[in-house]
């Protein structure tokens, strides 16, 4: 607890203010401010409004205080204390006169008006349900598992890789038109426009392809395209 300055101490009387909590968000304090006064204890808070103009500066500059009267100061933290108990303990209760359910933070119906009482009785929230069931897999014991730091292993599978025949069609005629193409340059164009065009089909899943296929493809695409770059500047050149 601390002492105010004169400058800002409240109408409490000869009663010196002292300063029981420090807030950084006004509504806190003021509700806090409202428990105390249901209390009967004087209360007052400092700080509002600069917390308010210096909202946009973070919570550094912020700086709001309760004051209470000195001689009232050990009941007003108590009571503050058994108000954070009580809210944290109260449950939703249902009303004795219309047996409708109310929250935990309202001491009265919202239906009838009728204030809670001992005849009302607690309800505690069911837990919701929605039925699905979840079935997780079995554990499988490995030799790694006596070691979780191990690095991981890469294991490849041996069985083959199947190729799509017409991919592998496709992929030998533009192989071909590559290979013949320095003794008649237009299988130049023809082995780009098939292994391109065969890529694009690969991608908008109209034809399937393997891995090798996919980079024997891609290869033929690069070479082609070097060749038909250094041909036309050979020609250009030349001409």
């Amino acid at each position: 607890m601390a002492r105010t300055s004169p400058a800002n101490q409240p109408a409490f009387g000869d009663d010196g203010p002292v300063v029981i909590r420090m807030y950084d968000q006004p509504t806190t304090a003021e509700i806090d401010a409202a428990i105390l006064r249901s209390s009967g204890i004087p209360v007052q808070t400092t700080g509002t409004e600069l917390a308010d103009s210096l909202n946009y500066y973070g919570l550094a500059v912020r700086r709001i205080e309760l004051l209470v009267p000195e001689s009232r100061a050990q009941e007003a933290i108590q009571v503050l204390r058994e108000a954070r108990v009580n809210d944290v303990e109260a449950t939703e209760w249902q009303c004795s006169a219309c047996d409708e359910i109310n929250a935990r933070t309202f001491d009265e119906c919202w239906n009838c008006g009728k204030l809670r009482g001992t005849d009302d009785r607690e309800v505690t929230a069911p837990l919701q349900e929605d039925g699905t069931s979840i079935s997780l897999p079995d554990v499988i014991e490995t030799e790694r598992s006596e070691n979780p730091y191990a690095a991981p292993i890469v294991q490849i599978a041996n069985q083959p890789v199947v190729e799509n025949a017409e991919t592998k069609k496709l992929t030998e005629r533009a192989t071909r038109s590559l290979l013949l193409s320095p003794a008649f340059p237009p299988l130049l164009l023809y082995a780009l426009y098939i292994s391109a065009s065969s890529l694009i089909s690969i991608a908008s899943g109209q034809l399937e392809a393997s891995p090798p296929q996919r980079r024997r493809l891609s290869l033929i695409v690069f070479t082609s395209g070097i060749l038909f770059i250094l041909m036309t500047l050979l020609s250009l050149a030349i001409f």
